[in-house]
């Protein structure tokens, strides 16, 4: 069933916050619906920044593995998923949030992963055309995350 308020009130009334850079509820429920992510599952999430898409994930009764390399978004991505948790009444919500770059994340998860959807890091938010030299900053930055270790 689809009820917008829902999704309103898991975007507005969450407790962090990260506006220009969170994906809306409706579209991280599309990418669970996408991986099949369902109840017994266990569901990463490998740039989880604020973690909209693990807070769709733990609704779906997945167990929730979240990664990030900025040490405040695994923090912000735990107090919303606590939120979640107590809002939604989850009591057998299963979910773990470390910080860590995704390129060296085998270490840092543990057990099998049946689902995985991200946003990866995109870059930084331009307001204008980027001159060639700090395009390719932007490049040399984004360009490992694109590579198969």
């Amino acid at each position: 069933m689809h009820d917008p308020f829902e999704f309103q009130k898991r975007d507005v009334e969450k407790p962090v916050q990260r506006k220009m850079f969170a994906l809306p509820p409706r579209l991280s429920k599309i990418l669970i619906n996408l991986t099949q992510c369902t109840s017994g599952k266990t569901f990463l999430d490998p740039f989880c920044g604020v973690g909209t898409i693990l807070q769709e994930a733990l609704l779906s009764k997945a167990k929730v593995v979240g990664l990030d390399i900025n040490g405040w978004c695994v923090n912000a991505a735990k107090r919303n998923l606590d939120w979640i948790a107590r809002e939604y009444s989850l009591e057998d919500a299963d979910y773990t949030v470390v910080q860590g770059d995704v390129r060296e994340m085998a270490p840092k998860i543990h057990g099998n992963i049946d689902c995985i959807a991200t946003e990866p890091d995109l870059g930084p938010a331009l307001r204008e055309l980027p001159t060639e030299e700090y395009a390719q900053e932007i490049i040399t930055h984004l360009m490992p995350l694109s590579k198969a270790s």
